[in-house]
């Protein structure tokens, strides 16, 4: 198997889990979700929270992006 297509299904399989743990901590309730910042119904809305845990899961999948796409380092 090439490497490139190896480190892109690692790199998938990674992306997978921080993208169920993110979508858990938002879907839940915590004592952390913060106030709401955008109401979308009477009972429901984007916590602060939220979004915090949105641009983590935004740095992760960069990080893992830029970690499939890099050279390996010269040895």
């Amino acid at each position: 198997m090439p490497l490139l297509l190896r480190k892109a299904l690692m790199g998938l399989v990674v992306v997978g889990v921080v993208s169920v743990l993110a979508l858990a901590v938002v879907v839940g309730d915590h004592r952390f979700q913060g106030p709401v910042v955008l109401p979308l119904t009477w009972s429901h809305g984007v916590h602060l929270g939220d979004a915090l845990v949105g641009l983590a899961w935004a740095l992760c999948v960069a990080l893992v992006g830029r970690l499939v796409v890099a050279p390996a380092a010269s040895r």
